[in-house]
């Protein structure tokens, strides 16, 4: 009886874990539905050597792949978002998004 138990117990945990999935996109948004254009701003974070977060109406973020030119704090621009749940950074100053388009305002 304590065998049966236990293998239902685990297939119960299992099964809810893999029923866990974040259809929400940056910020936790769930009108987020794959990409987000937006105007921001880009700020420089001065934590664990530096980072850099785009300031938006509907939050911040952390951007994945922000080009060189684009790296100046306080620059106003226009961009465009996809959600990176499969990313890590040592930042974690806010949800991470790649960048499919960006350009100054």
């Amino acid at each position: 009886m304590r065998h049966a138990l236990v293998r239902l117990s685990t297939v119960l945990l299992v099964g809810s874990m893999l029923n866990c999935t974040d259809t929400t996109g940056p910020g936790g948004d769930p009108n987020f539905r794959g990409l987000m254009a937006t105007p921001a701003t880009v700020r420089f974070i001065n934590i664990e050597g530096g980072c850099w977060e785009l300031d938006t109406p509907r939050g911040h973020y952390e951007p994945i792949g922000l080009p060189a030119e684009f790296r100046v704090d306080g620059l106003a621009v226009n961009v465009t978002l996809r959600a990176a749940p499969d990313m890590g950074s040592i930042c974690m100053i806010g949800p991470l998004a790649r960048i499919d388009a960006i350009s100054a305002r």
